[in-house]
């Protein structure tokens, strides 16, 4: 993403085509330490230069290649003809120009607070190809490769001091390929929690959402958005960057996510869940439904409560009517 984000305002049609014809049999090496790729990569990009820039881009298509062959696609396009009734960039002007006009699949995006030690939010889809399950859990923990030059503010992969290290985006929810699920495993996307509310509470709800996400039929989106309150805290707790210096994470009050429907007839509606981080102390089934059914809410209300400004893109003819309301039977399983 960074890279395509690099190349766009760089590159018309015809300066695109008139690089690729300069990079013509040329070919640049994957650097196999991961370490090592992303020092190499972020250089590259930091020089600006297109024909690297395009080689690079040549270099992780043919990796993802290979990793299709292997059993452990990485896609770059979703396979939709037609999204919304449209056909799809990809469709009408090929997957390299699609991807450069910002079709690529996006893993997920996030804020980083460098002060708390802790994203403010991650955000995601599903869709047809997004939804895909074709690996399982990798738990290759590792450190934000974005803070590999500095290191003040890469977590290290060790325990949360008493703390599950809690997935914002969970790895169930990127199984479309192994490095997708290798991201989520990313120090800057883990959450100090409870055990007991990581994996039944919160993981109850999360399991909704994810349904939903797997639901999605050709051209259909789910957006969500997910985070922790830096703004009101339980507590913070002791972590070491990989300098091996002491320094304290936040440990949120509350949890949120908001969720955004948009199916392929432009049909759209969206809900919020809001929850105190806490051990509720009783998973029975009745409890447990209880406890999603209290934290749903609006998007408004959501909005209200952490101070951000959810689908902010969508046009607000559809957002001021999506995020007032919600109706609880339109949301299997709520």
């Amino acid at each position: 993403e960074t890279l395509v984000g690099r190349l766009r305002p760089l590159l018309d049609k015809a300066g695109l085509d008139d690089v690729l014809q300069r990079v013509k049999g040329r070919e640049m090496p994957w650097p196999e330490d991961r370490t090592a790729r992303h020092q190499e990569f972020n250089a590259l990009l930091a020089r600006r230069d297109q024909e690297e820039m395009l080689l690079m881009l040549r270099c992780i298509y043919a990796r993802r290649r290979s990793l299709k062959k292997a059993g452990k696609h990485l896609p770059g396009m979703d396979d939709d003809d037609y999204r919304r009734g449209r056909l799809t960039n990809h469709k009408v002007y090929g997957v390299g120009h699609a991807i450069l006009a910002g079709d690529g699949l996006l893993n997920y995006a996030m804020e980083y607070s460098k002060e708390k030690m802790h994203s403010r939010w991650v955000a995601y889809r599903y869709d047809s190809k997004l939804k895909a399950q074709v690996t399982s859990r990798s738990d290759e923990w590792g450190v934000e490769p974005f803070y590999n030059n500095n290191k003040t503010y890469q977590i290290a992969t060790g325990f949360f001091g008493g703390y599950n290290r809690g997935h914002l985006v969970g790895s169930a929810e990127r199984l479309y390929s192994h490095e997708a699920n290798v991201q989520t495993f990313y120090m800057s996307n883990m959450s100090p929690m409870n055990g007991n509310f990581n994996s039944i509470y919160w993981g109850e709800i999360e399991t909704l959402v994810r349904n939903w996400g797997r639901n999605c039929g050709a051209g259909d989106t789910l957006y969500v958005v997910k985070g922790g309150t830096l703004d009101s805290l339980l507590t913070t707790t002791t972590v070491k960057n990989t300098l091996g210096e002491t320094v304290q994470m936040a440990v949120p009050k509350y949890y949120y996510i908001a969720v955004l429907s948009l199916s392929s007839e432009g049909k759209a509606k969206a809900i919020g869940f809001w929850i105190e981080h806490k051990d509720f102390k009783d998973s029975s089934l009745s409890n447990l439904k209880k406890i999603r059914q209290a934290a749903a809410c609006t998007i408004d209300e959501l909005e209200e409560r952490t101070g951000i400004d959810f689908f902010c893109n969508v046009p607000d003819c559809i957002e001021n009517i999506v995020e007032a309301r919600y109706t609880r039977s339109s949301w299997p399983g709520l």
